[in-house]
């Protein structure tokens, strides 16, 4: 057990304890746990469906194709769901991911990526393409006509020439998928899936 004592600016005190092992919920279908120190660790998570891009649709039915179908790859894992982990405080050490997709279907692995600086519309690559989108919303503040949150790369409520320096600077660079799956299986409430990291972003399942 840790315990911490914070104090505020109003000289109050707060008694923060974190203990080894102790699992956050932040969504009814994923699940935190922390193996190392923790403190006032607060998380959300929610189901992306902009990052990753789908993946491509099945031909119909009818079409029958003689060549063998592409295996999966780190350009497009096929993902049953991808989730977005924002979670805030100190920790370190390994976190445990759980996640058990919405639709309960079978699911055997786990992928994480970050997402490159610069990827504004979330393809996967920084390319011409988000320059332009940057370079439509510079001068934009929240509210504005032409205001694109995904293009405010340095999270400082404006677009400006600082932002589109970031994706010229990331220009080329792509996204890599890691597999970092620890577990699978299916208990009381349906399949899930288990991985290892250190560090949040985008977690996609398959």
């Amino acid at each position: 057990m840790i315990c911490s004592i914070l104090l505020g600016t109003a000289l109050s005190v707060e008694l923060v304890c974190a203990q080894e092992g102790t699992v956050l919920n932040p969504s009814p279908n994923v699940q935190l746990t922390f193996s190392g120190y923790f403190l006032g660790v607060t998380a959300t998570a929610s189901i992306t469906s902009q990052y990753p891009p789908a993946p491509p649709p099945s031909p119909p039915p009818s079409i029958v194709s003689s060549q063998p179908t592409a295996s999966s790859s780190t350009s497009d894992p096929g993902f049953v769901e991808a989730w977005d982990i924002t979670v805030t405080g100190t920790f370190s050490g390994n976190v445990l991911v759980e996640i058990h997709p919405t639709n309960n279907v079978p699911v055997s692995e786990m992928w994480q990526t970050d997402i490159v600086p610069g990827d504004v519309n979330h393809d996967g690559k920084v390319n011409l393409c988000d320059l332009v989108t940057i370079t439509v919303a510079l001068g934009s503040t929240p509210g504005s006509h032409r205001w694109n949150p995904n293009c405010d790369l340095n999270h400082d409520g404006k677009v400006n020439l600082q932002d589109l320096s970031i994706a010229i600077h990331n220009l080329g660079k792509t996204s890599t998928w890691t597999d970092i799956t620890y577990a699978s299986g299916q208990d009381s409430i349906g399949y899930y899936v288990i991985g290892v990291t250190n560090h949040f972003s985008v977690f996609g399942v398959r």
